[in-house]
C-alpha cells in the first residue's frame, strides 16, 4: 500500500503510519456532523424496519433527534428490489443494507401541502420509471402507510410483491395493493376436482396443443397475479388426474415420465410461472400423442380393455381370473401382456387404481374414510390404512389433513 507525500513523492506505507493514516480518517468522521448524522438515520430506519421501537412517542423522540420531518407528516413505504441501479432521483429513499441478495430502500414522503392522491401518483409513476431503466431490474412495493410502527409489515409486504414479480414474469414492478386488490375480486371458491376433470376429458379428444394452452392458463393462472404456493399446488392435482386418465389406456404416468416423486420433485425446481405453465403443457400434450399411437396395437388394445374393466369394476374385482373370463384370454396371457406393457401387475394396478381413486374421494371434506374405503373396494379398515400409507407415505387421515389445510 502506497501514499503521496508532501513531497508528491510514493513511499511504501509502514504498519504505524498505516494505522495512524487510517485513524486520522477515522476521527475525521467521527467530527463530520454531516457524516455522523447520515449514518445515525440509516441506523434509525433499520431499526424501524427490524421492529426495534415500542411506540410511535419513542419514534417521534429519535426523529427530533435526527432532524427527520415529524412523522405525522409522512407517509411511508418498502421497497424491495434486485439489481436496481441506485442513480439520482426526485424520491428520498433511505437505502438500508442488503438482505438475501435483496436492496431494501424506505421511502419516505413529506406530503405537507400535497394532496396524497397527487402525491402518491406521483411517486408510482417514478419508482416505475426506476424499475424500467434495466431490464433486469424487479421490483416489489409494500402498501403506503403513515405509522412507522408497521413498518416491518410493510418490509414483508415489499418480500411478498418482489416473490410475486419474480415468479410472475410479467411486469419488472408489483405494489402489494394491487395483490391485494386482484385476490378480493377473484372468486374465492375451490376449483371443483370434477370440473377439472372434465375438462382433461374434453381436452383428450381433441389433443389441440392450443385447446392444452387454454386449459392450463384457465387452470393455473387465477389472477394477474399468480401466487406461487397455489400454481404448485393446482399442478400436483392436475397431474393426479392426468394420471387418472392415462389410467383408461395402455399408459401410466410413472412409464411416461418417472415416478409420482420424480415428476414432484421436477416441479419443486421451477421458480418461474412461465416455466412450470411450459412444462405442464408438454407433459399432457406428450401424454395425449404417446396414448394414441400406443392405443392403435393389438396388445395396446387388450391392456386398455383390462384397464377399463378395473375402472368400471374395481370395486368387485378380487381375482386376474375374473377379468380374464371377460375378455376370453388366458389368466397368463393377460397378465404377461399387461405387465409388458406397463411394467406392473393386474393386482399392482389395480391397487394402485383404488388408492388414487381413494386420495381423490378424500379431498371432499365431507366424505367419511369408512365409506371410500367400500367405494374403493377395500373390505378392512386397517388393510386400508396400511396399504395406503405403503403407497402415499401417509395414513388416509393425514393426507386428507395435509391437502385440505
Amino acid at each position: 500500500m502506497y501514499r503521496l507525500d508532501i513531497q508528491n513523492q510514493w513511499e511504501p506505507l509502514t504498519t504505524a503510519k498505516r494505522e495512524k493514516f487510517f485513524g486520522d480518517m477515522h476521527r475525521n468522521d467521527e467530527h463530520n456532523p454531516r457524516a455522523s448524522l447520515a449514518a445515525k438515520r440509516e441506523d434509525f430506519y433499520e431499526d424501524l424496519v427490524n421492529g426495534a421501537f415500542e411506540s410511535r412517542q419513542q419514534i417521534s423522540e429519535q426523529m427530533a433527534k435526527l432532524r427527520l420531518s415529524p412523522s405525522e407528516n409522512i407517509t411511508y413505504c418498502v421497497i424491495s428490489t434486485h439489481n436496481l441501479r441506485k442513480e439520482s432521483s426526485n424520491l428520498q429513499i433511505w437505502w438500508l443494507r442488503e438482505r438475501a441478495d435483496r436492496q431494501i430502500g424506505i421511502l419516505c414522503v413529506d406530503h405537507t401541502g400535497l394532496g396524497d392522491d397527487s402525491a402518491l401518483t406521483t411517486i408510482k409513476e417514478e419508482l416505475t420509471a426506476m424499475a424500467l431503466k434495466s431490464p433486469y431490474t424487479t421490483m416489489g412495493v409494500s402498501k403506503f402507510c403513515k405509522d412507522p410502527l408497521l413498518m416491518p409489515e410493510l418490509y414483508a409486504q415489499s418480500v411478498k410483491a418482489l416473490e410475486v414479480v419474480r415468479f410472475a414474469g410479467s411486469c419488472p414492478i408489483i405494489y402489494y395493493q394491487e395483490i391485494e386488490e386482484a385476490a378480493s375480486k377473484t372468486n374465492n371458491e375451490n376449483i371443483k376436482l370434477e370440473s377439472l376433470l372434465a375438462k382433461l376429458k374434453a381436452m383428450w379428444l381433441t389433443g389441440s396443443r392450443r385447446d392444452i394452452e387454454a386449459f392450463v392458463d384457465d387452470a393455473l393462472k387465477r389472477t394477474p397475479f399468480p401466487d406461487e404456493y397455489q400454481v404448485r399446488s393446482l399442478t400436483f392435482t392436475i397431474i393426479n388426474l392426468l394420471e387418472m386418465e392415462l389410467e383408461t389406456s395402455t399408459l401410466s404416468l410413472e412409464n411416461l415420465f418417472g415416478s409420482r416423486t420424480d415428476i414432484y420433485r421436477k416441479v419443486s425446481t421451477f421458480d418461474r410461472y412461465f416455466d412450470i405453465r411450459q412444462w405442464l403443457i408438454n407433459i399432457i400434450y406428450e401424454a395425449i400423442a404417446y396414448q394414441k399411437q400406443e392405443s392403435l396395437s393389438p396388445k395396446g388394445n387388450i391392456v386398455a380393455k383390462i384397464k377399463d374393466i378395473i375402472k368400471k369394476q374395481h370395486t368387485e374385482i378380487s381375482t386376474v381370473a375374473e377379468i380374464a373370463g371377460q375378455l376370453f384370454f388366458s389368466v397368463s396371457y393377460i397378465s404377461h401382456v399387461f405387465k409388458e406393457s406397463t411394467g406392473k401387475t393386474i393386482i399392482e394396478y389395480l391397487t394402485e387404481y383404488r388408492i388414487n381413486k381413494a386420495m381423490h374421494l378424500l379431498l371432499q371434506p365431507e366424505a367419511k374414510i369408512g365409506t371410500i374405503l367400500e367405494q374403493v373396494g377395500f373390505k378392512n379398515k386397517s388393510h386400508f390404512t396400511l396399504i395406503f400409507k405403503k403407497h402415499t407415505g401417509y395414513t388416509p387421515a393425514e393426507y386428507r389433513k395435509r391437502m385440505t389445510c
